[in-house]
């Protein structure tokens, strides 16, 4: 898959504290080992795929997409800053649906048990009789319409990794703009290195 990148847009990073751009820093780099992990985890599923073994591949497919996730929802810093890979900039217009499949695969399947997802219809069942005698038995039939196969979450590995190169791409270049701007701050003076805030 031929992907071309857009120039990382850096923002006012000139406006962010010292505080706020070393947590950036920080994050860009477990953003990084994350991506990583995802990479491993998509490719034990590609290598297990026909294994017949559907809850492996469920459990795959989990640790996969929570990983995958991680660096697109907001971390914390240390001075109350939030950090976030931001789709729009870092996974290209060709490639934002199949992101946008695996955050929601994540968001609504795997990170949470979220109901509206599964479209659920409940029957209710009146007290069954046998002969003249009423069971006292109420019954309330829970029925999930989107119930799907593990093996239905799987995506295309093609697309995945494309995703994950992406991002690879806007890490490495905002990287490079954070560790700019902090340099830019430094100052050397009787032998010391402080940084202005």
């Amino acid at each position: 898959m031929n992907i071309s990148y857009a120039p990382v847009a850096r923002g006012n990073l000139s406006s962010k504290s010292l505080t706020f751009l070393t947590d950036e820093l920080a994050f860009l780099k477990v953003a990084s080992l994350d991506l990583t992990q995802a990479t491993w985890a998509f490719d034990q599923i590609e290598a297990h795929r026909n294994d017949g073994d559907a809850e492996l591949l469920r459990f795959l497919m989990l640790a996969a997409l929570i990983i995958y996730a991680r660096p697109f929802t907001d971390s914390r810093g240390r001075d109350g800053g939030t950090h976030t890979l931001p789709p729009k900039q870092c996974v290209p217009k060709t490639l934002r649906a199949r992101h946008d499949d695996l955050m929601t695969c994540r968001n609504h399947f795997f990170a949470h048990s979220d109901i509206s997802a599964h479209k659920p219809h409940v029957s209710y069942m009146p007290d069954m009789r046998i002969g003249n005698n009423v069971t006292g038995f109420t019954k309330f039939l829970t029925h999930l319409k989107n119930t799907r196969k593990p093996d239905e979450f799987i995506p295309s590995i093609e697309g995945v990794v494309a995703c994950i190169n992406a991002a690879r791409h806007y890490i490495r270049s905002h990287k490079q703009g954070v560790e700019e701007e902090i340099e830019s701050r430094r100052t050397k003076r009787n032998g010391k290195v402080s940084f202005r805030n």
